[in-house]
């Protein structure tokens, strides 16, 4: 006889009657959830870090620029000591002085013998910050038989002084701080940059006849510039910026040579409208006093049928092989460690000889002062 009632389950039907897997379904939907509630808040807090990043990035407003220290002030500095060095001999050690606070003895120097014609700056540049080496290159004056100062060459100089204020007088200084210098030696003569063995050819192969279009509004042209002779622009283009010389400077002009670039097809008397062309004039020039030569590069254009100038550029064009090729540039030598203090010293103001060049004696003689800033050379203009 069968019991009745209700029948205890196998084991194996516990998986099918689903009342343990009840837990395992809520363990799950919790990890769901955490994880989405997790990659919200990772979403929500990388926004909110880039909205703060951009409200405070940084602009560049508030950055200190870069110092930049000028070697204007040095190398004036160092041509005036070129000049009264040449001068100074013995017993004048303060003329130097000012210059050189540790000048030494000028026993046995020759005053007087030797001056400065025109001091140009060749090189400046820093060893150290605010401590400058600088080149000058000077025209100087030798005492003749007769005790008249006469033209002696081109000579080199070399002058290390510290520069210490206001970095736009090449000091290590704020803007506005007091500007002093001091040379570190006395000048050492060095050997000057020699000449090219070859002059850079230029990019006028062929020649101009004086008669031809282009050679007739070339001779039109320089003659009402430098002699006044006609008006400037009735031989220029209307964009041309030329102006004329006022006064003028000379009471005659002669052409001496004139070269062209060489174009391919180039029809002289019927030029296509806007060909351009390059040429360079040669003239001899006559004032009431002397006689000059000149060379004058020109920029043509053709307008019209008719050749017209252009403009005067600085430098006329060069052969394509006429420049070396340039090195790649290197980064800038960073010096290991500072200059020493110098100690303070009085700074007497400057007598008109110790700046002039003069000698004992003589009037003063101002000498002009050129600073040489290297442009490139322009291969072609056009």
């Amino acid at each position: 006889m069968t019991r009745r009632g209700r029948v205890k389950p196998d084991a194996g039907d516990e998986e099918v009657t689903g009342t343990p897997a009840i837990p395992v379904a809520r363990r799950a939907a919790w990890m769901t959830a955490a994880a989405t509630i997790t990659l919200w808040a990772l979403v929500i807090t990388g926004a909110v870090g880039g909205v703060a990043g951009w409200v405070v990035r940084p602009n560049g407003a508030g950055a200190a620029p870069a110092v930049v220290r000028s070697a204007t002030g040095p190398a004036g500095w160092a041509q005036a000591f070129v000049a009264a060095f040449l001068t100074a001999g013995e017993g004048q050690e303060e003329r130097l002085r000012m210059f050189f606070p540790a000048v030494p003895s000028l026993a046995g120097v020759t005053a007087g013998a030797r001056a400065a014609g025109q001091v140009t700056v060749l090189r400046a540049g820093e060893v150290a910050a605010g401590y400058w080496t600088v080149t000058v290159a000077v025209d100087e004056l030798a005492r003749g038989v007769d005790g008249g100062l006469v033209p002696d060459g081109v000579a080199c100089y070399r002058v290390s002084l510290v520069a210490r204020g206001d970095a736009a007088a090449g000091g290590t200084g704020q803007q506005g701080d007091p500007v002093g210098y001091s040379a570190t030696r006395m000048p050492d003569r060095v050997a000057c940059p020699p000449a090219l063995d070859d002059a850079p050819a230029l990019a006028y192969a062929s020649a101009v006849d004086p008669d031809d279009p282009v050679g007739d509004v070339v001779r039109r042209f320089l003659a009402a510039l430098l002699t006044g002779a006609g008006d400037v622009r009735r031989y220029t283009s209307p964009t041309a910026t030329i102006r004329p010389i006022n006064p003028v400077p000379y009471t005659g002009v002669e052409t001496v040579e004139m070269r062209r670039e060489t174009v391919p097809g180039l029809d002289v008397a019927r030029p296509a409208e806007g060909q351009r062309l390059a040429v360079l004039a040669t003239v001899r020039v006559a004032s009431a006093t002397a006689i000059q030569l000149l060379s004058y590069p020109l920029r043509l254009v053709a307008r019209a049928d008719r050749w017209e100038v252009a403009a005067l550029p600085g430098a006329p064009p060069l052969d394509d092989d006429a420049l070396p090729a340039v090195p790649a540039a290197s980064p800038p030598a960073v010096s290991p460690s500072p200059l020493p203090s110098l100690p303070p010293s009085p700074s007497p103001s400057p007598s008109p000889a110790a700046v002039t060049g003069a000698g004992a004696g003589e009037e003063p003689r101002p000498y002009p002062s050129i600073t040489v800033q290297e442009s490139p050379y322009v291969t072609r203009p056009f």
